[in-house]
Formats: C-alpha cells, sequence, structure tokens
C-alpha cells in the first residue's frame, strides 16, 4: 500500500520572537541621505499579508516613530540580539538593593558576635513586580474582533454586533445607497462581507461597535463593469489651502462630521 509524498513544510518564515531587526525603510519615507534601516522588534506576522510584524525600537527616520508597529518584508533579522532583554538587565541593575556597608571592631571575639546577632526577620520591602519592557506590552493587544457575522454572533458582544449590523442596513436603505434590479444573462453578481470593528476611546476604553457591508469590488473588470473610479475624499494640499486663507483673513473655520458619508448618494 502506498500512501504517496508527503510534503514536508517549510520553516524558512519562523523567526525567534523579539530578536533585532533591521527593516528597510519604504521607498515614500527614505531620505537620500541618512540611515536606510529602522531597528526594530519581531513580534509576529501580518494578519492579511505575508509580511512580517515589527516595534520599532529606534528610529531616526521623522515619519517613522518609536514604539510603533510597523509591518514588512524587506528585513534582516539578528536572531541572536534582543534589545528589550538588555534593557530589562540595566534596569534590574538599577533596582538592585545595595547592601550596608558592613563595619568591624577590632579585638572583637567570636563568641560576643554571636551574642549581638540579629534575629532575622521578614523584609518588608515592597517587591516591584517583574517587567519585561514597555516594548513586550503590544502582545497584549489581541486583536479580537470577529470576521464572519457567524462569528460575531456566537461572541458574548452578539447583541451588540447585531444592533450594529441593524444601524448599517437602516443606514442603507434611508440612503438609497443601491437599487434592486434584474441581472443581466452571463454575469454573477458580487459577493460582499461584513467588516467589524470596534472603536476605541482616548484612555482605550471601548466607545462603540460599527459594522460595515463591502462588496467584493476587486471582481469588477475594467471596461466591463466600470469605467471610471471616484473617491471622495479631500487632497491634504486643499486642507492647508482653505487654513491658510481662514488665518489671513481671520476667519473661523467650523468642522462637522458627517455620519454613513460613504452611503450617500452624491
Amino acid at each position: 500500500m502506498s500512501f504517496g509524498k508527503v510534503q514536508q513544510p517549510s520553516y524558512k518564515y519562523l523567526k525567534v520572537w523579539g530578536c533585532l531587526a533591521k527593516v528597510q525603510v519604504p521607498p515614500p519615507k527614505k531620505v537620500s541621505i541618512g540611515p536606510k534601516t529602522v531597528d526594530c522588534i519581531f513580534i509576529g506576522y501580518a494578519h492579511n499579508s505575508s509580511a512580517y510584524r515589527f516595534l520599532v525600537h529606534k528610529s531616526d527616520i521623522p515619519d517613522i516613530h518609536a514604539n510603533t508597529i510597523i509591518e514588512s518584508r524587506n528585513v534582516s533579522f539578528f536572531e541572536n540580539i534582543f534589545p528589550c532583554k538588555d534593557r530589562q538587565k540595566l534596569k534590574r541593575t538599577h533596582d538592585a538593593i545595595v547592601p550596608a556597608n558592613e563595619t568591624s571592631t577590632s579585638g572583637t571575639s567570636v563568641n560576643e558576635a554571636e551574642e549581638n546577632e540579629v534575629e532575622p526577620r521578614r523584609s518588608k520591602r515592597v517587591r516591584k513586580e517583574k517587567s519585561f519592557g514597555d516594548e513586550y506590552l503590544v502582545v497584549f493587544l489581541c486583536e479580537n474582533e470577529p470576521r464572519t457575522y457567524s462569528e460575531a454572533m456566537s461572541t458574548p458582544e452578539a447583541d451588540l454586533w447585531k444592533e450594529a449590523v441593524n444601524s448599517e442596513m437602516d443606514s442603507i436603505l434611508q440612503n438609497h445607497t443601491y437599487i434592486i434590479t434584474d441581472l443581466p444573462p452571463g454575469f454573477k453578481a458580487l459577493g460582499c462581507r461584513w467588516i467589524f470593528k470596534t472603536k476605541l476611546k482616548t484612555d482605550g476604553a471601548i466607545d462603540k461597535y460599527k459594522a460595515r457591508l463591502v462588496v467584493q469590488g476587486f471582481r469588477q473588470v475594467e471596461g466591463l463593469d466600470f469605467f471610471d473610479t471616484y473617491s471622495p475624499v479631500t487632497r491634504i494640499t486643499s486642507i492647508r489651502i482653505l487654513i491658510a486663507i481662514a488665518s489671513l483673513r481671520d476667519l473661523e473655520i467650523h468642522q462637522m462630521d458627517v455620519k454613513q458619508l460613504s452611503l450617500m448618494v452624491i
């Protein structure tokens, strides 16, 4: 009996967690004169791509800041160097207890020393909790948002996700985002899926649960399903010009937020 050849798994993408990684600066942020890499700490793998995930340890690039998370595949690993481990050793050295200076008196006998020996007592010093450094805290920021509708409905927050789904559907119907029509012969309808997102406040507490219904537009063929694309996003240059004009003429700028703007038919 033959079962065929079993393909061995590849381990070339497995790296030592927490090791030093030199990540190449992407072209939009690369400077002509200056460092070409950023010192990072390997913390895992990207969820939606085949890239690695890093925590920026030290950066001299203006647009890349320390203690931020980036993803890249253009990287060199140093699996024997652990930046946070060295920092932790330095911290433990500073937190070490320095023993009191011992004084000795000449001529004191051993018996007298034993009689004057103080009974040991339990230290009242408050022990500091062991810390692995601020860089490792990112591991606890787990992304536990559901990826499918069935997964959302099976979580303890199912009622909150269902309320967000109903709110999205109400907004779609109220804004007349789509119209019902017959499918042309030979065409297939585009699929859709739900995107669930938890909005957080500035202090890290949960603000609200949001759900978005998105269509798989990447299945469309240019020239057959569509001819032009448009995204109603203001350019940063236009915003800067507006602010400059308001500043020169001493005008006030009023800002507002339009709910469900992407669903409105303009």
